[in-house]
Formats: structure tokens, sequence, C-alpha cells
């Protein structure tokens, strides 16, 4: 969330995506028609993180779990690592 109600920055959004799909081992799977990952996807657990036309509501979602706590573990990971690098 913009706490300051600014504008998105897609400098830091691109930074920001790139960043995690290297963390993250998630292939790049589509782009926008400016070359810019708006979706990608982990073969291994079937997560994917993606955005809205606009970059301004990011989405992640999960693979097939049964064990609810390794859903959790995993949102935790991300959203910890998506917080910290967009407080940069």
């Amino acid at each position: 969330m913009n706490e300051k109600n600014e504008p998105v920055n897609f400098e830091v959004i691109y930074q920001v995506t790139d960043r995690f799909i290297d963390t993250f081992s998630f292939l790049n799977v589509s782009r926008d028609d400016n070359e810019h990952i708006y979706l990608a996807v982990d073969d291994k657990t079937g997560d994917g993180l993606s955005y809205d036309c606009s970059y301004n509501t990011l989405k992640i979602s999960f693979g097939k779990e049964e064990d609810m706590n390794v859903l959790y573990k995993r949102f935790c990971q991300y959203y910890t690592y998506i917080q910290k690098e967009l407080r940069k």
C-alpha cells in the first residue's frame, strides 16, 4: 500500500519484481508490450506473482497444497521479502 498516496513508481515495481523472481526462482511467464514482467510462476509449487494492467495491484497466488501451514510459510516469505524491498 502506498501510504503517501503517490503515483506508482514503475521502475521500483519492475526492479522488485526482477529481484523477487531471481530470489524465489520463479519463471518469467508473461511480459507486457514494454517487456516488463506482469506474471511469473514457480514450476515446483505452482505459486504465482502477477499484477493488474496498471501495476497498482500485486497478486500472489498459490498452487495446490494439502497443508495450509506450508502455504502460510511461503506467503510469509513472499510478503516479508516484498515489503522489505518496497521500503528501500
